[in-house]
């Protein structure tokens, strides 16, 4: 079944979530690697994503033109550290993704609501029956 024109699509596996979480956090305040798996921590509880994985999209994401980066010196004595930012084309992105969470969560709605009607079950006996 195909999505009707003008629909964004829903997020359709683990990577599309990463993906849409660092746009967000980006879109809320610019950050280096380590500092956005700290905060993504937050955004995404239950699903790790390791620091190789969220530093691979961010590359991805760079090549691509969703975030632009700059290397900045630390405030530290620490090295200099590679900052992200959102770009216009990553704010559209984080929009259509947005949309397609909203239809993915009003789907997700209706199953729980389904779900919510269905008779409930009978316990099963606890005695074992008469031989």
């Amino acid at each position: 079944m195909s999505e009707p024109l003008g629909e964004p699509d829903a997020p359709q596996s683990h990577q599309d979530l990463v993906v849409g979480c660092i746009l967000l956090l980006l879109a809320e305040q610019r950050g280096h690697g380590y500092e956005l798996h700290e905060r993504i921590k937050h955004v995404m509880p239950l699903w790790a994503v390791s620091p190789g994985n969220l530093y691979r999209e961010l590359r991805r994401m760079d090549a691509d033109g969703l975030v632009a980066s700059v290397w900045e010196a630390s405030q530290t004595r620490g090295p200099a550290r590679r900052v992200y930012e959102i770009t216009n084309a990553g704010r559209r992105a984080l929009d259509d993704w947005i949309m397609g969470v909203g239809g993915l969560v009003e789907m997700l709605e209706a199953c729980i609501a389904m779900h919510e009607r269905l008779p409930t079950p009978k316990p099963a006996r606890l005695r074992k029956p008469r031989a």
